[in-house]
């Protein structure tokens, strides 16, 4: 026994394999589950009975084990409250009794560590607005266990939503079509859904739930079909989308009017938003971007290009823009990346590698073999 309970991966099972008279031996079962309180399975139903032991298992790791303890001690407020402090509030809920569900301060402790356990409270402390807004104040997903009565309390929806928007879902429909209570959850990325088709018309609240969903093309696509062809919108879809996907949702939604697809000012904010990288879904559609070299000069001169997003944009360049001078600056913008993709072509020639390696000596890997062992890049890239 000894042996077992110094093995360093001793979690507690390994009791199982121990005879029968020391699962019975309260000396050596506190010893185990001091050690890993799910040892307490495995104890005997004697022990399962002793407070002392049921104690130091549950705040030794094996409170997820309080089915197992002794019906008499599953009434005990002092094991219960234990289970409770060691995280483990439903546990202690599924398993005691209906007297222990009704204890305010026990069940006030269980929704401060996990506000969900509120599901398995009694009745009349799930209508406590003390006990609720300690359990919304913990997760705002409690609301989905709230009484209908206190769904449609605004203070109630209020303290939810400021928590997780998207518990809008719970909310009762009057709620639900109050602005105020919209905007507050429209804030928090995947609200917009469970707004009421109408208040989806309100561009006030399209724009908010634009600036707290990094995903704006999933608001794109809810908006009706009245409100696609306004530029405003796109605007603030583009300058607050962090997938970078926005640009392709409106090239690809043939609702979409084309004077909203080829706007620049739309575009550009796309590109500037993501660093470039929208430059690969706006130009497979929209040639003349591919052929605009003010356009491209203005896409590699925003500050917030990437080395990423400027490869993307050499990508979809088209071969009339590739001169001598727009390749040097899409080499030292890229930090020498482009070599590698999308214009290996580059990787023989000498000038750009060099130009790549003195902004990255990383680079000299993207160069062709020869180059790879020539001295003069060798020495820059080591600099």
């Amino acid at each position: 026994m000894a042996a077992i309970l110094k093995e360093e991966d001793y979690q507690g099972y390994q009791f199982e394999h121990v005879s029968s008279a020391l699962k019975n031996d309260k000396e050596v079962v506190m010893c185990a589950v001091k050690r890993a309180g799910g040892a307490i399975y495995w104890a005997s139903e004697e022990l399962k009975g002793d407070k002392e032991v049921v104690m130091a298992a549950m705040v030794n790791g094996g409170a997820r084990e309080f089915r197992y303890v002794s019906e008499e001690l599953r009434k005990d407020r002092e094991v219960a409250m234990a289970v409770v402090m060691a995280g483990e509030p439903r546990s202690m809920f599924r398993y005691t009794t209906d007297d222990l569900k009704n204890d305010k301060e026990l069940v006030i402790a269980a929704v401060k560590e996990d506000g969900e356990a509120l599901e398995l409270a009694s009745e009349e402390l799930q209508n406590n607005m003390e006990v609720v807004m300690i359990a919304l104040k913990n997760t705002g997903e409690a609301l989905r266990y709230v009484p209908t009565e206190l769904r449609n309390n605004k203070q109630v929806v209020m303290a939810a939503i400021q928590q997780d928007g998207a518990c809008l879902e719970f909310a009762s429909d009057e709620l639900k079509n109050d602005k105020e209570v919209v905007m507050a959850a429209v804030k928090a990325h995947g609200a917009f859904k469970h707004v009421p088709e109408e208040l989806k018309k309100d561009k006030e609240i399209i724009i908010a739930a634009m600036r707290g969903c990094p995903a704006t093309a999933m608001i794109l696509k809810q908006l009706p079909n009245e409100l696609k062809g306004d530029k405003e919108l796109y605007m603030a879809a583009m300058q607050n989308d962090q997938l970078g996907d926005s640009l392709q949702f409106i090239r690809d939604d043939k609702d979409v009017p084309n004077e909203i697809t080829n706007d620049r000012d739309v575009v550009m904010a796309a590109l500037r938003s993501t660093g470039g990288r929208a430059f690969m879904y706006a130009s497979k559609s929209l040639s003349w971007m591919q052929n605009d070299k003010q356009f491209v000069m203005d896409a590699l001169n925003l500050k917030e290009l990437t080395p990423d997003g400027c490869c993307k944009i050499a990508g979809m360049m088209s071969k009339e823009l590739q001169d001598r001078d727009m390749q040097m600056k899409v080499v030292q913008l890229s930090k020498g990346e482009v070599i590698r993709y999308p214009w290996d072509e580059l990787k023989n020639d000498k000038e750009m590698v060099m130009a790549a390696v003195q902004q990255n000596g990383q680079a000299l890997q993207y160069a062709s073999d020869e180059l790879q062992n020539d001295k003069e890049l060798m020495m820059a890239a080591a600099l």
